[in-house]
């Protein structure tokens, strides 16, 4: 499960975070070596859904490294917390038909709040915000 921290409301574009995908055997079994190339040529991409409303983002980098392909997708900007699905597809190509990962789960979290300034007058008076 990973673990993504929300912006406030009015500024969920800020929100964005690179998140890294390790997969053995992708797109298809027995690739190590080439899955690189494979998922490259396959136009690998990753879908975040919550509810019905599924997004989809081509990876940044796809890397691979001791037989295990490595993605990289910037998520989308949430504006409030709440878990997405997530699942990685490949196209077909020649024989080999499109594939789709099993699902697992991305966690979006709320920011912490911040008061400030931490401490204050005992007498009172001073702005927090």
């Amino acid at each position: 499960k990973w673990q993504y921290v929300v912006s406030e409301e009015d500024n969920a574009a800020a929100s964005s975070r690179n998140v890294t995908i390790f997969l053995k055997n992708f797109p298809r079994p027995g690739c190590k070596g080439s899955c690189k190339a494979d998922a490259v040529r396959r136009q690998t991409r990753v879908r975040f859904t919550r509810g019905n409303k599924p997004v989809e983002i081509t990876p940044s980098a796809i890397t691979e490294t001791a037989g295990m392909l490595s993605i990289q997708v910037l998520a989308p900007p949430r504006a409030v917390a709440g878990v997405d699905t997530l699942t990685v597809r490949a196209d077909a190509e020649g024989d080999e038909g499109a594939v789709e990962t099993g699902v697992f789960s991305f966690e979006y979290l709320a920011p912490p709040r911040i008061v400030s300034p931490v401490d204050g007058s005992v007498q009172g008076g001073t702005e927090v915000t």
